[in-house]
């Protein structure tokens, strides 16, 4: 095992490429796992996902049925989410079924495969590139997939890889604050990206929706973090220059 260590922190696209980019140089590995540290395989769940994975080249990324850790009986995403990219929703696939219904579930479609777990072949990123870094905090798998599929590579789903996931473990531990920001930041960044068109629509909805949802639970606090983001965003700001926010 070698750990990488990093002088700060970098966010998750920054902290992978640290060891994804040496790695790639080598030439030795045919796949790359991303996955939480709130994720936990079963004995089986991993070599499953690897033999799916080398069963079928024209996928490019792979995700596994992901159960919730406090009730492993029940999907929290099978593979991946849809993605609205007009209101900027996300859909879980299959969320909430049975666990023990999947071996008779039809192949799904999806947006993108959830990166709290995902297998990616090297040559997506020697082709795509990795992880953008312009992303400190959410929305890097739907960037990553978005750049894949339009390079020819299809998302695959290994229904019998079950791991469980302590969903949004990460997260919870930072401040609120600092969530609103990302997320509207990752939201404008994957916008003006991949559906630039969409992006004056995108800023309306958004910052409207959340600005009611936030002031409807009394956390006025919250609200300016919004358009901070959103102003970074405009005002042609790049993640780094946003670093200050990180800490």
């Amino acid at each position: 095992m070698v750990m990488v260590l990093s002088d700060r922190n970098r966010g998750f696209s920054g902290g992978n490429n640290l060891c994804l980019r040496p790695a790639l140089e080598t030439n030795h590995y045919d796949y790359f796992l991303l996955a939480n540290s709130d994720i936990e395989f079963t004995e089986e769940s991993l070599g499953i996902l690897m033999n799916d994975a080398a069963s079928d080249s024209s996928k490019g990324i792979w995700g596994c049925s992901i159960v919730y850790g406090d009730t492993p009986q029940k999907v929290q995403c099978a593979g991946g989410w849809k993605y609205n990219p007009l209101l900027t929703t996300v859909k879980p696939v299959l969320e909430g079924t049975e666990v023990t219904r999947l071996v008779d579930a039809p192949p799904q479609q999806m947006d993108y495969v959830y990166g709290a777990c995902m297998l990616v072949r090297s040559e997506v990123f020697l082709t795509c590139g990795v992880l953008n870094e312009d992303l400190f905090l959410y929305y890097e798998e739907i960037d990553l997939c978005l750049r894949a599929r339009q390079k020819g590579f299809d998302l695959g789903w290994s229904r019998g890889a079950i791991v469980r996931h302590a969903h949004a473990y990460t997260t919870q531990k930072l401040k609120q604050s600092l969530r609103e920001y990302h997320e509207m930041w990752g939201v404008l960044t994957i916008t003006g990206k991949h559906y630039p068109y969409l992006l004056p629509w995108v800023l309306l909805i958004r910052c409207t929706a959340k600005t009611v949802l936030l002031a409807g639970r009394g956390r006025f606090g919250l609200i300016p973090w919004i358009y901070r983001a959103s102003a970074d965003y405009l005002w042609g700001c790049t993640e780094k220059d946003t670093e200050r926010v990180n800490t």
